[in-house]
C-alpha cells in the first residue's frame, strides 16, 4: 500500500526550547538546512526567530529539542490568507469602485490600498485565533 500525504497530517519541524518558567516554555524553531539558501526565506518568515509559547506539562529543560507539528491543512490555509486573499480583495475593491460604481481612478486606488489596510487587520485577527485553537502542537524528542 502506498503512502499518501493527507492534508491534516500534521508535518514537524524541530525547535529548541529557549525559556523555562514553572508553567510556560518558549520555544525557538531551527533553521532547516534548505532555508539557509533559499532566497524566499524572507518572505515565509524562516529567517524570523519567533518564540511560540506553550505550557511546561512535560517538564521541560532549557535546550531540550521539539517537534512542532502544524497541519498542513493549516499551513495551506493561512498561505492563501496571508499571499494570495489581499491581492484578491485588491483587485476586487479597484474593479468594482472603478468598473461598477465609476468612482475616478484615483479614488479607486487608494480604496484599494484601503482595501489592503483592512485585510491585514483580518490577518491580525485570524492570526490570534488559530493560537487560541492550538492548532499547533510540541512532542519532545527522544
Amino acid at each position: 500500500m502506498g503512502h499518501h500525504n493527507d492534508l491534516n497530517e500534521p508535518s514537524a519541524e524541530v525547535g529548541v526550547v529557549v525559556q523555562v518558567n514553572q508553567d510556560t516554555i518558549w520555544i525557538e524553531r531551527t533553521t532547516l538546512d534548505g532555508c539557509k539558501s533559499c532566497s524566499m526565506s524572507g518572505v515565509c518568515g524562516s529567517s524570523n526567530q519567533a518564540q511560540l509559547e506553550f505550557p511546561n506539562n512535560d517538564n521541560y529543560q532549557l535546550g531540550d529539542l521539539v517537534d512542532i507539528h502544524i497541519a498542513s491543512s493549516t499551513r495551506l490555509l493561512s498561505s492563501f490568507i496571508v499571499f494570495i486573499l489581499p491581492i484578491l480583495i485588491f483587485i476586487s475593491t479597484f474593479s468594482l469602485s472603478f468598473y461598477v460604481f465609476h468612482y475616478s481612478e484615483p479614488l479607486s486606488i487608494g480604496l484599494s490600498f484601503l482595501s489592503l489596510i483592512i485585510a491585514f487587520g483580518a490577518i491580525l485577527v485570524f492570526d490570534r485565533l488559530l493560537a487560541k485553537k492550538n492548532v499547533i502542537r510540541i512532542v519532545k524528542k527522544d
